[in-house]
């Protein structure tokens, strides 16, 4: 009787030192994983503030070509007003961009829904190319607000850029360019293989904490 009530002892001993061992295995792969896990901003902003749409997108742009597209910038609580910081950041594309409100403008208080208007005016001499990038849309407390003590957390969203310049049906693909490309999908591939690797590594080790566990509740 006793050695059976040592032995139960030692499984459960064992266990609960393969199970701490687990856990810190666990918390190591995952502290690994972080840069991986880490989710991306999303275009619309968490909570009662965002943009639509998310996105400036024109794919048949020419040199010498301009277009406007309206953005929304909505809220629930429009009971104060706020001020509106707009920033970008487009590869080769920046000194194309203007906000006619202005980079800066006011949220007038009790309106839930204010149109920003983005112009693009594409150079005559610019590569027929792919042009990527975002634009930033960040809101706090308008000046008058803060003086009155208002205390307000900053909010931002973003918005998708992507424009396609094209020149007699055709866009240029500069061997740098087209070696970025390549680069990034290399690079895509290989995280995304790792993540599979290390997935696979937790599935192994929970089925082998289970089977352990089995062997020893039977001894």
């Amino acid at each position: 009787m006793r050695s059976r009530d040592l032995r139960s002892a030692v499984g459960k001993l064992l266990i609960m030192i393969y199970t701490t061992q687990m856990q810190k295995t666990f918390a190591s792969i995952l502290l690994l994983c972080a840069p991986w896990l880490v989710v991306p901003q999303s275009v619309l902003a968490v909570g009662s503030f965002g943009i639509t749409p998310p996105y400036v997108i024109n794919h048949e742009l020419e040199p010498g070509d301009e277009f406007t597209q309206r953005i929304f910038i909505v809220r629930r609580d429009a009971s104060k007003e706020l001020q509106a910081d707009i920033s970008w950041s487009v590869s080769g594309a920046d000194s194309w961009f203007t906000i006619e409100q202005g980079e800066t403008f006011i949220l007038p208080a009790g309106e839930q829904r204010v149109p920003m208007d983005v112009r693009v005016v594409v150079p005559e001499a610019v590569a027929a190319w792919q042009y990527q990038g975002h634009l930033e849309v960040a809101v706090r407390a308008s000046d008058q607000e803060a003086r009155s003590g208002m205390i307000a957390v900053g909010l931002r969203a973003r918005a998708q850029v992507d424009l396609t310049v094209v020149r007699d049906g055709e866009v240029d693909r500069p061997s740098s360019q087209v070696a970025g490309a390549l680069f990034s999908g290399i690079q895509a591939t290989w995280l995304g293989g790792g993540m599979a690797l290390v997935f696979l590594l937790l599935l192994i080790l929970v089925l082998r904490s289970k089977t352990l566990r089995r062997k020893l509740a039977r001894s």
